[in-house]
């Protein structure tokens, strides 16, 4: 944050309201609240500024979704995430670059572990991370997943 503010930018706080939930913060109901509480905070937000404000959202753990997907250790629960109810409340269809898809958080392994190692050599040559478009993906079974725009790469991945 320190750096941001150094470089003239402005922080938004866009976090949701914890004290309005009423229940579980482990359930997909509070996971799809949430979301969606984070959406209308942004939303608003931008109902307020000026038309020519550029924007960036940083969010981490998968929040930039533009699709859904199932919520972890819940049957039958679709998680709605921050991208896809952004895009649905401003009209407005972000840009998302998705950096987890290599993180091993410790539920569960990286879609993208083995992508990780086909690509160590380049991705050590770039200093450790590096990206692609979406319809640059070299395969082309991810050219299909409309939850991102791009993906970046990382040799870096533990989540201690």
């Amino acid at each position: 944050m320190a750096d941001a503010l150094a470089l003239g930018w402005d922080l938004v706080a866009y976090e949701c309201d914890f004290s309005l939930w009423q229940g579980d913060t482990r359930t997909a109901e509070f996971g799809n609240w949430r979301d969606a509480e984070e959406a209308r905070n942004l939303t608003e937000f931008l109902a307020r500024a000026p038309e020519d404000l550029k924007l960036l959202i940083w969010c981490g753990n998968s929040h930039q979704r533009k699709t859904p997907h199932d919520y972890p250790g819940v049957r039958r629960s679709t998680w709605i995430r921050l991208g896809q109810r952004f895009r649905e409340l401003s009209g407005i269809d972000p840009f998302v670059i998705d950096q987890s898809v290599t993180v091993e958080y410790r539920w569960r392994r990286a879609p993208r572990r083995h992508d990780v190692k086909r690509y160590r050599a380049e991705l050590r040559a770039l200093g450790g991370t590096g990206g692609f478009l979406r319809d640059e993906d070299p395969d082309v079974r991810w050219r299909g997943d409309l939850s991102a725009d791009a993906w970046l790469l990382s040799l870096d991945n533990s989540m201690s």
